[in-house]
């Protein structure tokens, strides 16, 4: 919970027993309450870059991100990274700048296979 605006670095870790993990797909979930801001989710680029991969304006209630290429998220250590950002407030008056914005809850969830495992029945060709 803030009233500034926020840059934050996330990074989930993923159990070592299962590395190496081919990952396939993520799905991130927020809630949150951040009126009269805009909320970024963001993941680092092969080039030392940054790139935006979803955007909300005046983000209130839970919300979804599929992340479809999810492997390019995770870091030399098996974790996923990703990167939060929240905007100044926009179009306020400067007494309603002190409005918090807030994360009730974050949420990742992953689809991986995990190389040289035997099958599961019910799940051809990969253990999810």
């Amino acid at each position: 919970q803030s009233n500034q605006p926020a840059s934050i670095w996330l990074r989930f870790e993923l159990p070592r027993e299962l590395l190496p993990l081919q990952v396939e797909q993520a799905l991130l979930t927020v809630d949150l309450a951040a009126p009269d801001r805009t909320l970024q989710i963001v993941r680092s680029a092969t080039d030392n870059g940054h790139e935006v991969v979803w955007t909300q304006a005046d983000p209130l209630g839970r919300y979804e991100v599929l992340l479809n290429d999810a492997h390019r998220l995770v870091d030399g250590d098996g974790a996923l990274r990703l990167r939060i950002l929240v905007s100044p407030m926009e179009g306020k008056l400067e007494q309603d700048k002190n409005s918090v914005w807030k994360i009730n809850r974050l949420q990742l969830e992953v689809v991986a296979m995990v190389p040289g495992r035997p099958e599961v029945p019910g799940t051809p060709g990969d253990h999810r």
